[in-house]
């Protein structure tokens, strides 16, 4: 018989554990359970404390003062010496943990053996061990039994640590294979009762350099005199073009009055041509700036933003205005662009996710192929494989004020003095190529005051007035496609930063505060080249990895296909540059996915016949050398026509969380048309942008009158139709790998 809808009572079970070992038993779980709470929450702290592991230094104070007192404070690579103390505070834990449990399988085990006694015998050890006997059967309490397993350790990366710094100038080891040799043989020592031996000291300059202790405090502060005594043969208007522009805002509280191109123009420093038949080839120094979009830059027309030192950058190079993204995201942007792959080839979905042949990449290939001293500062955005790294290396991101080395940093000023740093300690013998990636103007995720500035900038802009975009207004956020509301991510970050005239003149203006002290580290750094005789033998390239809505479409931020959001600024100062090509603009579609091989190109290598980008510098060297269209791979030309530089691109970005949240988009992109198609809905927008830059009013929309299909001219129902063939002939082309079948 089948009883339904009440569920049998089970027959009770007979007691198989004495009450004391059952007590034990939850007394260990117990201890289990608190030390692992400790644990988490001490990983918890630590994942967010910043401060280096240096001997004697103190933290540091909200003016940016080192609170130890000490006359210089020491800098680590905060993101390998965190990785390595939050290895080392786990083992200990881990280590603290077992004693306890030790301890609890001590008493549990003399509790279980003093109830076993009365039924065969056992017996309990201080050592936490003990067997009872029972039925034949054997029991284990103690450490021996709940010692953490080894498989819930860390899986880390194997990172060097920063050394810290010792009297005499020294420092202790870096090796952390050779710390746990120690720490393992002085284990040993004290359990045979030997004395303690101390860790041997090695010299610092045995190190390589990135690993070295660097004093940024003495750096910044005597970074003036430094230059006086090293380029005191300079002449005096060179020097006070020099120390008028050390730091922007140093004299005035904004930005100097002379720039990197005025001290250039001084000719103070004789410098270093480039020789193509020679056998040195030409430095590439990569500028690549965040979340900054094509129009913040005083060179394209924007009368509110100051930008002089990548003003003249465009004066002494040319501006390309209708420069792209292929997807409009952080992570997949920055993949792309070393990779020339879009992201259907890459597969970089989420920053968690890498499935690129690093031996592939821009880094590698300059590194290996190329013979450069290559290096990376800043943001990454990517978790790539940190077994295969550049020979520089210093990573910041997620923050614009945090402490390092016992001071407090702005992320833009640290990454203008790591830049410093490569430019003094790289090798003078061989080539660099670095790519400086700024945090800013990206803002702090979480942060409700978004855009934190430097104290040297707040007085910027203060009295001025940023216009409100037209098209910020219910009438345009109400055109969007109906699947727009309120959930979605770019109007919620609308109204964290634009929804009232107040905070939107609050957060534009810290906005272009960003965008100015990340040209005032351009400056120096582009200075710093003078002063060594490199400017005129390096590629200087200015971009950014993606736009950012600034109220449009009552939308904020990113990830959409519309103009503000996938045209990005890109300025190029080439050593090959004929004198008619200085200072002008170029209005081809090129895309950050033809970054890679112009780099690779200008460097003498041959990029992988799988890179979908081609060189730009055909552009503006007059080479006219046509590269031959490739459609297995992607590097495609309309119509066949190998003579013409692209005239349209397709346009993707993946889903984020859910399609409430930020929905997939994809696009194909002319410049006098733009077809929008949203996959996971299923519908399609047509753009004049010839008659309508500010993509208001879709051509297909139903809901406006005179939109739909069936009013649409006979010229844009062909328009249409030969887009729509196009976008899904590219997107075939591109989106044919599967995901992770990486083809590199």
């Amino acid at each position: 018989m089948i009883m339904v809808g009440r569920r049998p009572t089970p027959a009770p079970r007979a007691a198989t554990t004495a009450p004391s070992t059952t007590a034990a038993i939850r007394v260990r779980r117990l201890l289990f359970l608190s030390a692992l709470a400790i644990l988490l929450t001490s990983l918890f702290v630590l994942h967010h404390q910043t401060a280096a592991l240096v001997d004697g230094s103190g933290g540091g104070t909200k003016d940016g003062s080192s609170s130890s007192g000490s006359s210089s404070t020491m800098y680590f690579d905060a993101p390998r010496v965190m990785m390595d103390r939050l290895e080392e505070e786990f083992v200990g834990a881990k280590r603290k943990l077992d004693s306890v449990l030790a301890a609890a399988g001590a008493s549990a085990g003399a509790a279980s053996g003093g109830a076993a006694s009365g039924g065969g015998g056992g017996g309990g050890e201080s050592g936490g061990e003990s067997t009872t006997t029972q039925g034949g059967g054997k029991a284990t309490s103690g450490s021996a039994a709940v010692s953490w397993p080894e498989r819930m350790l860390p899986s880390l990366p194997k990172r060097p640590r920063a050394a810290a710094v010792a009297a005499g100038g020294t420092a202790q080891s870096t090796s952390r294979h050779h710390q746990q040799h120690w720490q393992q043989q002085r284990r040993q020592q004290q359990q045979e009762g030997e004395p303690k031996q101390e860790e041997p000291m090695i010299n610092i300059s045995a190190l390589p350099i990135w690993q070295r202790p660097y004093d940024f405090a003495a750096h910044y502060q005597g970074r003036r005199d430094i230059q006086d005594q090293s380029h005191s043969h300079l002449s005096p208007q060179h020097q006070n073009h020099y120390n008028r522009t050390m730091r922007h805002g140093e004299e005035h509280g904004q930005h100097g009055t002379a720039t990197w191109l005025d001290l250039y123009n001084t000719g103070g420093v004789p410098q270093h041509p480039y020789d193509p038949t020679g056998n040195r080839s030409m430095n590439i120094l990569l500028l690549y700036a965040d979340d900054w979009r094509y129009d913040t830059l005083g060179a394209a027309g924007n009368t509110i933003v100051s930008t002089p030192a990548l003003d003249d950058l465009s004066k002494q190079g040319i501006r390309f205005t209708h420069n792209c993204v292929t997807t409009s995201v952080c992570w997949v942007s920055r993949v792309s662009m070393f990779a020339s792959l879009y992201l259907s080839r890459h597969n970089t979905t989420k920053p968690r996710e890498f499935y690129l042949n690093w031996n592939q990449t821009v880094y590698d290939l300059m590194q290996k192929e190329g013979g450069y001293h290559v290096g990376h500062i800043g943001k990454w955005g990517v978790n790539h494989p940190y077994k295969q790294r550049p020979d520089f290396e210093v990573e910041e991101d997620g923050w614009h004020y945090d402490t390092r080395g016992g001071r407090l940093w702005h992320v833009t000023e640290k990454n203008e003095a790591d830049a410093l740093r490569f430019l003094e300690s790289r090798p003078r013998d061989k080539p660099f190529f670095a790519n400086v990636a700024f945090f800013a103007t990206h803002a702090v995720d979480g942060d409700k005051r978004q855009y934190l500035v430097q104290n040297k900038s707040r007085t910027l802009y203060e009295d001025d007035v940023i216009p409100d975009p037209p098209n910020n207004d219910l009438r345009s956020y109400n055109a969007l496609p109906e699947f727009f509301e309120a959930t979605n991510e770019g109007r919620t970050r609308w109204r964290w930063r634009y929804e009232t005239p107040d905070k939107q003149q609050h957060m534009m203006k810290n906005y272009y505060r960003m965008a100015s002290e990340v040209d005032s580290a351009c400056d120096l750094i582009l200075k710093e080249l003078y002063l060594q005789g490199e400017l005129d033998r390096t590629l200087v390239i200015f971009t950014t990895d993606n736009g950012n809505y600034h109220a449009e479409h009552g939308l904020a931020d990113k990830w959409y296909p519309h103009q503000e959001s996938i045209r990005v600024p890109l300025i190029i100062r080439d050593p090959r540059m004929s004198a008619d090509v200085v200072g002008t603009i170029n209005e081809e579609l090129t895309l950050n996915i033809d970054l890679a091989p112009t780099m690779l190109a200008a460097a003498g290598i041959t990029a992988p016949d799988h890179m979908m980008g081609r060189d730009m510098a055909q552009l503006y060297l007059g080479t006219e050398q046509a590269q031959t269209p490739n459609v297995a791979s992607g590097r495609y030309l309309p119509h066949d026509d190998a003579t013409r530089w692209r005239s349209e691109f397709f346009y993707e970005h993946p889903i984020i969380s859910h399609k409430e949240y930020i929905p997939s988009s994809e696009a194909l992109v002319r410049k006098d048309y733009k077809y929008f198609y949203w996959p996971d809905y299923k519908v399609e927008q047509l753009f004049h942008l010839a008659e309508d830059p500010g993509e208001d009013f879709d051509l297909l929309d139903t809901r406006r009158d005179g939109g739909g299909v069936g009013n649409l001219t006979d010229e844009q129902l062909g328009v249409l139709t030969d887009m729509r063939r196009r976008f899904a002939e590219l997107k075939k082309v591109i989106q044919r790998q599967q995901k992770r079948n990486v083809i590199v």
